[in-house]
């Protein structure tokens, strides 16, 4: 997901299905990890899914200019995300 994020916005409805499918099912899974009530177990797995592609989406695109901010970007969001996990 983090390698397609800035393209997915360009392509078709079918292609927004799928990644609906996926993303869905994968929040599904993450939540099901979560020790919280349902709505509060899925709204976490969102944050925590959004905030890991996000990392690595940023991560990447700073790496070649600062390899040093773009480690610290994902080591920062690990943290953050360890934390998230109730």
């Amino acid at each position: 997901m983090a390698a397609a994020a800035s393209e997915l916005s360009r392509q078709d409805k079918d292609v927004s299905q799928q990644l609906l499918s996926g993303f869905s099912e994968l929040v599904e899974v993450v939540a099901r990890g979560l020790d919280a009530d349902p709505a509060e177990a899925r709204r976490t797995a969102i944050g925590i899914i959004a905030s890991l592609i996000g990392a690595v989406s940023l991560a990447r695109g700073v790496s070649k200019a600062d390899e040093d901010l773009a480690s610290e970007i994902l080591s920062s969001v690990k943290q953050y995300v360890g934390r998230s996990k109730g």
